[in-house]
């Protein structure tokens, strides 16, 4: 179940830009490991165009930028919403709405076929050379078939790229904060705040 707003919903769309930019500065960049997915989306002597598959794609700003990135390649961004795509969307880019919970149950019908200018997607096993996840753990069902299922869209060396944002408090010195009793100097509210959250939101991913 997802139950955040709409990726064309300004106040979300402002997030989800924060979001992308923030991730940025903390990779160092759109991924890591940086060698590993920029040989896996190399140029290719017999032609064949390397294939990128970014699930969950919200307002599109991770595939845009990788569409960029390597023009080379064919990018494909599904979310449960559509995407407003803006006039600076590479040519390379595109966006289709798509359950990736359930469109990925059984991998089935139709190919995405990276010669066509325009994708027919429909998924198949070993069609893209990178795949990315990123904090979509709540709008999965069962999260192991899931994890399965993109593993399996991988052609042999792709990359399957994961990533989750988390509520945690770390301090001055960049160490995580324990969390501690009331009764302890340390304790804070932000800090029991942020424990409670984050215990919430693990007992509901689990379900």
């Amino acid at each position: 179940m997802y139950n955040l707003p709409r990726a064309s919903n300004a106040t979300e769309r402002t997030r989800l830009d924060a979001k992308h930019r923030g991730l940025r500065l903390s990779l160092g960049g759109l991924y890591t490991p940086a060698e590993s997915v920029r040989e896996a989306l190399r140029l290719r002597e017999d032609g064949r165009q390397p294939a990128i598959l970014d699930v969950g794609t919200g307002a599109g700003n991770w595939a845009e930028d990788m569409a960029r990135e390597f023009p080379h390649a064919k990018v494909l961004g599904i979310d449960l919403n559509p995407v407003n795509i803006s006039s600076e969307k590479p040519s390379n880019c595109e966006f289709q709405v798509r359950d990736a919970s359930k469109v990925l149950d059984g991998l089935a019908e139709v190919s995405y076929d990276v010669k066509l200018s325009r994708p027919a997607l429909l998924m198949r096993q070993k069609c893209f050379d990178v795949v990315h996840v990123r904090a979509v753990e709540n709008g999965l069902g069962n999260q192991h078939q899931s994890l399965t299922n993109f593993a399996r869209l991988l052609r042999p060396g792709g990359i399957l790229l994961l990533a989750s944002v988390g509520m945690w408090l770390y301090g001055e010195d960049k160490e995580l904060l324990p969390c501690v009793e009331e009764s302890d100097p340390n304790w804070s509210a932000l800090g029991s705040l942020f424990h409670h959250f984050q215990t919430l939101f693990m007992y509901f991913l689990l379900q």
